[in-house]
């Protein structure tokens, strides 16, 4: 990932959201369908998303600062990870996804349909993976996508990294 030479791939630091310690964090009490985050309610999740991380349990969460990122060009995860500094060990958590949702429009999140992507180790495979999540209309989605899928990514859409 690293060793990977980026391209021109544009990526702007947006912001950076400090976050509190979390005890524990269980993602399954958020995926039910019609379940709500903040102001949004689940309408989808997908099968990938649910397979690699609908069962992500996460204890002793430490405080952080979690930055945001917008990129300003199509890109694959490659350039991507260059750009961040991705590491082919990379894991987050993904408690801090829902505290992103949970802060609404007022956080660090996009709510216009472009994707919010984590890079996250999948506990099923072991390997890296996008989950994200985005807002279409009033309708909130998840989904996730190995690293190195040749769909890639759009102008607008946020990553974040601690």
């Amino acid at each position: 990932m690293t060793n990977a030479a980026p391209k021109t791939t544009s990526i702007t630091l947006v912001d950076s959201t400090n976050f509190s310690e979390i005890p524990s964090f269980r993602l399954a009490d958020y995926l039910e369908l019609g379940t709500k985050i903040g102001r949004c309610r689940v309408t989808y999740v997908g099968p990938n998303f649910l397979k690699h991380f609908g069962e992500v349990e996460e204890q002793d969460i430490p405080a952080l600062a979690l930055k945001s990122h917008t990129l300003n060009a199509w890109a694959l995860d490659e350039n991507v990870a260059g750009q961040l500094g991705i590491e082919e060990q990379e894991d987050t958590y993904l408690a801090h996804m829902i505290q992103v949702l949970k802060l609404g429009e007022a956080g660090p999140g996009i709510f216009n349909g472009y994707s919010n992507v984590h890079y996250k180790r999948s506990p099923k495979d072991g390997r890296l993976w996008t989950p994200h999540w985005y807002m279409r209309g009033d309708r909130l989605g998840f989904g996730a996508l190995p690293f190195g899928d040749v769909v890639g990514w759009e102008i607008g859409d946020r990553f974040f990294r601690f």
